[in-house]
């Protein structure tokens, strides 16, 4: 079964351990959002349990999620961090598993889909379809960017920043013009390898490093250095600022949305809507818990979001009060 020769969009993602959990969401929300096609989804290991139903195809599994919908499993044979593997994956699709897809989206695991297909199918067909990161902006003269231009000037890539936007790597659409791009992330990827200890480290993500998020620095200087169009989505794409139009929830952070609802602990982030959008997303066509079961969950997480919520207001009204 190939629907991709049917389909001219292709979507992909990569997981390994407990991220098959936010595949299958994943998959659960694009296919409620009218996406028909193929999921290329890369991993490491074995495919989850709930696909055990899959069907070889090849090189790879095929798991029909429902009529005209498909993750096809692709076995990622490579030792690198899959935060510093991204355009790898994607190059190899165009190159050699999709290569009759015209547009390819790129999802990270743990985002659901909130919005109905075709206004990602519309906005990639403008340029290089992204999201501003919850972090953004970053200035121009901020010391992240200081380091960057003197890094990969060193490495012989002439770096100028033009702009103070900041995007998140967790989504990103192309179309197959935009191929010559992928190579420059990639190319940008690696010469970061001395950076980080190699490839295969596993980055900091601490949010203090110039590197902590390395897919992203390699991604944001690479949109700097091409002439491709860049049509961007504020924060709100990806559910960061809240009670706006949004297109996906992103559950940024840990614990992860897929993590059963409790009040977190030092060092772990408040509960987010993207949470209550995973939890909404596992009732079908792939089912990973009793209805009910997510139902709870989505209430008491419910709970949790509308409390930090009043604890935030309450905190930076006081912080006012307290003004000179």
């Amino acid at each position: 079964m190939r629907p991709e020769s049917d389909h001219h969009s292709a979507v992909c993602t990569l997981f390994e351990g407990d991220f098959h959990h936010g595949l299958a969401a994943l998959a659960n929300s694009l296919y409620a959002a009218g996406f028909r096609g193929t999921i290329w989804a890369g991993g490491r290991g074995d495919i989850p349990r709930w696909a055990k139903g899959s069907k070889p195809a090849g090189r790879y599994e095929d798991f029909t999620v429902a009529p005209g919908c498909v993750i096809r499993f692709v076995t990622c044979d490579t030792t690198a961090s899959f935060f510093n593997y991204k355009p790898n994956f994607l190059l190899s699709l165009w190159e050699e598993h999709a290569i009759e897809a015209d547009r390819i989206f790129y999802f990270d695991a743990d985002i659901t889909v909130c919005a109905q297909w075709q206004l990602f199918e519309d906005w990639v067909q403008q340029g290089l379809a992204l999201c501003e990161d919850i972090a953004s902006p970053i200035p121009k003269d901020h010391p992240w960017r200081q380091t960057w231009t003197e890094y990969f000037g060193a490495q012989g890539f002439p770096y100028h920043p033009r702009h103070d936007i900041y995007v998140n790597s967790g989504f990103i659409g192309f179309a197959k013009g935009h191929i010559d791009f992928l190579r420059l992330w990639k190319r940008l990827q690696e010469l970061l390898a001395p950076a980080l200890g190699g490839l295969q480290s596993r980055p900091s993500l601490d949010g203090k490093s110039p590197f902590c998020f390395p897919d992203q620095c390699a991604l944001n200087v690479a949109l700097e250095s091409t002439p491709h169009p860049m049509i961007l989505l504020g924060k709100e794409g990806m559910g960061f600022r809240p009670y706006r139009a949004t297109l996906m929830m992103h559950g940024v952070g840990y614990p992860k949305p897929w993590h059963e609802a409790r009040w977190p602990k030092p060092g772990d982030r408040l509960p987010m809507r993207a949470d209550i959008a995973y939890w909404s997303h596992l009732d079908g066509p792939i089912r990973l818990c009793h209805p009910l079961w997510s139902v709870w969950q989505r209430l008491v997480l419910s709970a949790e979001v509308l409390a930090a919520d009043v604890l935030i207001g309450f905190v930076m009204r006081l912080a006012d009060w307290f003004k000179p």
